[in-house]
Order: C-alpha cells, then structure tokens, then sequence
C-alpha cells in the first residue's frame, strides 16, 4: 500500500527523511519587524540567531497558508496515494492542525485520511513520522497505526527551559523587570506541553545542573510508569557541545535508554531564544 505522510517544517525532520519521495512539509514561517521572511528551518541557523538577538520586539511566527495543504494534497491524490496521514504541532500553540483539518476534509472521499495533533512539536513530530512509516511498512492496518500515533502522542512528555529569559520578556510573557532578575538569579523555568498541548510552567528551578538533575528524575518516573521501556530524544537552540555534554550526563544516570539529539529551528527558536533546549520522553509502543 503506497501511503503519503504531510507534517509541517516545525518538525525538523533529519535531510533522509525530508528526501522521501512519500514524505510532503509544509513550512511555517518567521517574520521580521523589518519587512525580512524566514522560512522555518533548523539548516543553517547563523543569520537567524544574529538577526534574532537583535530584535526587539521579537519577530512574530505563522502557520503555514492554506495553499500550501491544497498544493501537497493536489500532489498526492495525483500520484495514486491510497492514504494519508498527517502529523502537526500541537493545537495548543498554532492553528496548524486545524487548518490541515479543514482543508483535507475536502479529500476524504478520495482516500483514508488520519491527522494526528502530537501535542508538542520537533522531536515529537519526528517519532510519530518514523512510526507510522515504520507499522505501515510491517503491513498494519491504518486505523491501528492511527490508534498508536494517538497513543504516543498523548503519553509522550516534553519539558522546555531556556538559556535566559530575555526573549520570554520581549514576547510579553515576563516583564523585564523579572527577566532581569531571574537572569541575575539564573532562574531556569521548566515548561511543559500539558494534556491539552498548551505550554505552561512546570517549575522554576535555579541553575542548568538543577535542570539535568530534574530531567534524570522525570526520566526515572517514566520508566516506572513504562516498564517495556521509553526513548530520549534532546533538542536545543544552536548549542551542540552544551547539549551533548547534557546528553553524557542523563546517560550516565541511564544507560539503557538510547538518546538522540536534533536542533530547534527558527519558529520554535523565536519563542525560547538562542541556547532554548527540552527533553522528550516517549514511550514504547509495546508499553501500549
């Protein structure tokens, strides 16, 4: 059965996967206060982030347009697809999903169509990818791929914190009186994507190493909860040695569970600045 899976560039998907001829991005995008456009990538980041610290006010981020799904969808239903499943970042923070939904609702007397909200974004986006990819290769049924990406989707975990609070005070979601005391306190917030797939504060800790610390003990939470196993996936805003050196250091508390490493592109980058990194533990699916 030849299936087409569309997720949007917040995914970050690795150049093998982008290079599918079955797997179709639709790119967010990044808008400057100088009239300059981005289109979201985590490629070769260098004028992002240069042009990024010096912005203020922040530049604003946009879903992909309608056209975008038509033109993928027009693709599809002329190559002879026989399915399609869509993965988005979460509708808690982007119009994304639903605005693939209204748009592929069209189609659906064309061909089976199963979009997945995966309730965070990135790392998350790329999992849910490479499972469905991975069950229909195997000969499973749709529906039953469908009902596993939902799974994970909802018991899959992502914490956020970030480098400084400068661009959380520049989006206007800290004063910059606060800012400027929580860096001198080197306050780190911990975000998390909650069960409706929104980012709320989880704790405010003090230091990057109370950050490891907090994330080996969530990891150890999840193996209790997950004893047929879980994945670590790291993500981080353009501080490679930073976070492989984090990596080393959840490792060691952890060795049996395998560990990857992507960067952030430039939307989700925008939010949480230069030096922005989180943790995705993601469960099996035979803990299903």
């Amino acid at each position: 059965m030849k299936v087409a899976i569309i997720t949007d560039s917040s995914a970050y998907l690795p150049s093998e996967l982008q290079a599918l001829a079955n797997i179709y991005i639709v790119n967010l995008n990044v808008h400057f206060s100088d009239g300059i456009d981005m289109v979201d990538s985590a490629v070769d980041q260098t004028d992002f982030y240069q042009k990024l610290a010096k912005s203020n006010p922040l530049p604003t981020t946009s879903q992909p347009p309608a056209g975008a799904y038509i033109e993928v969808m027009e693709k599809i239903t002329n190559e002879g697809y026989d399915a399609v499943f869509g993965v988005f970042m979460s509708s808690g923070i982007s119009g994304t999903f639903q605005t693939a939904s209204m748009i592929l609702e069209d189609y659906e007397d064309q061909l089976p169509i199963y979009l997945v909200d995966s309730k965070g974004a990135s790392v998350v986006e790329e999992v849910l990818v490479r499972h469905i990819m991975d069950r229909v290769a195997l000969g499973i049924d749709f529906e039953q791929v469908y009902q596993e990406a939902l799974w994970l989707a909802e018991q899959s975990e992502i914490y956020l914190t970030v480098e400084n609070l400068d661009n959380l005070s520049k989006g206007g979601r800290l004063s910059s009186g606060s800012a400027l005391i929580g860096n001198l306190l080197k306050i780190k917030p911990l975000m998390v994507f909650d069960e409706a797939g929104q980012i709320v504060l989880f704790e405010k800790l003090r230091t990057d190493k109370k950050v490891i610390q907090r994330w080996c003990e969530l990891a150890a939470d999840r193996l209790e909860q997950y004893p047929a196993g879980i994945e670590i996936w790291l993500a981080h805003g353009d501080i490679e040695p930073t976070i492989q050196s984090i990596k080393e250091s959840i490792q060691s508390k952890h060795p049996n569970i395998p560990i990857q490493i992507r960067p952030l592109g430039s939307v989700i980058s925008t939010h949480l600045g230069h030096g922005g990194r989180g943790i995705a533990l993601i469960p099996k699916i035979d803990n299903r």
